[in-house]
């Protein structure tokens, strides 16, 4: 019980911070400090291989992974003809 309290309390007061944050963002100035410069390629720097430039490659990938990582537990999903937990009487 202790520990429900204390996390409670984490969160109260990390919704408050939030919200700090959030209306002293509201209520600056924005000053704009021109473009972010990022760190520069290297002159030795070979090229990026093309096939990891491509954003639609990654996607097939990690759909195959996540149905491939769901197929086990949806399979016993549909096989079983009945829910795995008998219904629980409320009064």
């Amino acid at each position: 019980m202790h520990a429900a309290a204390i996390g409670g309390a984490i969160l109260f007061v990390s919704i408050l911070m939030f919200v700090a944050v959030a209306i002293g963002s509201f209520f600056t100035e924005k000053v704009d400090h021109g473009p972010v410069v990022f760190a520069g390629v290297e002159e030795a720097a070979q090229p990026t291989p093309a096939i990891f430039d491509r954003l639609g490659g990654w996607a097939t990938l990690a759909i195959i992974l996540a149905v491939l990582a769901y197929i086990g537990p949806v399979r016993e999903l549909l096989a079983q003809h009945i829910y795995g937990a008998p219904g629980m009487r409320t009064w």
